[in-house]
């Protein structure tokens, strides 16, 4: 059962690049009875390791910005080891419910909002990019460590966020910078016609 599971959210990883953790957690808590930190970890482990197939893909057809992963690193990753020593020093990763589930609930809401309003938000990212074009990109960088704080904090909490709200972020900051190139469609093989 548990292999179904990783392999139903695999799939739909890797068909939208979204929702591992807004599956894959609320699966291993409410189906399998997992406490929720340990669902936290066994996820952030699981992605992990599924994500670094993804980003050797995407290198090799050069659609990763790796000025933005530098920026959303700066803010990210120190966010993360403090959210988890601050999780270690109050004992917060050994609560069984309370902080963690109620944050896992809360991310699934705003997740799936930011998903819903994804094209509003670039929308108003392009237009704002577009008539303050200087303003805007002198803020993009400060923002965008900002915004992988944000998500380091959140990620290591619940594993909910870093493709859903973490794109949908990166569009508004980004709405003309990261769109894909007009060569980056999926090609399906045509059908053979039938003799």
């Amino acid at each position: 059962m548990n292999s179904l599971a990783g392999l139903l959210v695999g799939l739909v990883v890797g068909v939208t690049g979204v929702g591992g953790g807004a599956l894959m957690t609320p699966i291993l808590v409410l189906v399998f009875g997992v406490s929720p930190q340990t669902a936290v970890g066994t996820d952030l482990l699981y992605a992990s390791i599924t994500k670094m197939f993804g980003v050797g893909v995407h290198h090799n057809h050069g659609t990763v910005d790796w000025e933005v992963v530098k920026r959303l690193a700066w803010g990210s990753l120190p966010a993360a080891a403090l959210t988890l020593a601050w999780m270690s020093f109050s004992g917060a990763n050994r609560v069984k419910s309370g902080l963690i589930i109620d944050m896992v609930g809360v991310m699934l809401i705003v997740t799936a909002l930011g998903i819903v309003f994804k094209d509003q938000l670039q929308g108003l990212g392009r237009k704002i990019r577009v008539t303050n074009s200087e303003q805007f990109k002198h803020v993009q960088p400060v923002l965008t460590v900002l915004g992988g704080v944000v998500l380091g904090v959140l990620v290591t909490l619940t594993s909910i966020g870093a493709g859903a709200l973490g794109t949908v972020m990166l569009v508004y900051l980004y709405p003309l910078r990261l769109t894909p190139p007009s060569w980056w469609a999926p090609t399906w093989p045509t059908p053979s016609p039938w003799p």
